[in-house]
C-alpha cells in the first residue's frame, strides 16, 4: 500500500509538523510505502490551459516539472493527503497550484454533479482522497469556507480535516486510521 502527502514547502506551523510525524508514523506502522511531496513557489509552473493534457498528451502534463511525478505517484497510490496552510479560506497558492495541475487524470468532458458541472475521470480507479487545512490562526468564517469551497470545488475529496491547534490532531490521526 502506498500513501502520497503533497505539502506546501513554504508556509508550515508547529501543529502541521506535529500531524505531520504522527500520521506519518500511523502510516507506516500500517503498513503503508510513504511518498512526500513539498510543493514551493519555484517547483510548479502555473497551468497555461493549452488543454495539452488532453489533446496532445492525453493524461499527462505538456510542461515538464514536479507535477509530472506527483500526477504518476498520485495516480499509483492508495491514499493522497493534501495538507495545506488555510489562506483567507482558501487553499495556499501552492497547493491550488497542484490541484489546478492535476487536470491530466480527467476527460475533457464534463457531466453535471449535484447542480454543477465537472470533468469526469479518466481511470478506473483513483486513490482515497484526503486534505487537512492548517492555521495557528482562523477565523470561523476561514474554517467554513475552507471547508464550502473544498466541498463545491473537489467532489472526489470526501475527508477535510482542519488543524488549528495540536489538540486536534488526536481527532485527526484517530479519523483518518479508521479511514485507511
Amino acid at each position: 500500500m502506498k500513501a502520497l502527502f503533497i505539502e506546501d514547502k513554504d508556509l508550515k506551523t508547529d501543529a502541521f509538523r506535529e500531524l505531520h510525524n504522527r500520521l506519518t508514523k500511523m502510516f507506516y506502522e500500517k503498513g503503508y510505502e510513504i511518498n512526500s511531496v513539498e510543493i514551493g513557489k519555484r517547483d510548479l509552473a502555473s497551468c497555461i490551459g493549452c488543454f495539452g493534457c488532453w489533446i496532445k498528451r492525453p493524461g499527462e502534463c505538456v510542461i515538464d516539472d514536479l507535477m509530472s511525478e506527483i500526477n504518476r505517484c498520485h495516480m499509483n497510490s492508495d491514499v493522497v493527503i493534501y495538507m495545506t496552510p488555510i489562506i483567507f479560506g482558501q487553499f495556499s497558492s501552492n497547493i491550488k497550484n497542484a490541484v489546478d495541475r492535476y487536470l491530466p487524470n480527467l476527460l475533457p468532458f464534463f457531466e453535471q454533479v449535484n447542480g454543477g458541472t465537472k470533468h469526469p475521470f479518466r481511470y478506473e480507479k483513483y486513490p482515497e482522497l484526503m486534505i487537512i487545512g492548517y492555521s495557528d490562526d482562523i477565523t470561523k468564517e476561514e474554517r467554513d469556507t475552507f471547508v464550502d469551497i473544498t466541498k463545491k470545488n473537489r467532489t472526489d475529496i470526501n475527508n477535510i480535516f482542519i488543524c488549528e491547534k495540536e489538540e486536534n490532531n488526536d481527532e485527526i490521526v484517530k479519523s483518518i486510521s479508521k479511514i485507511i
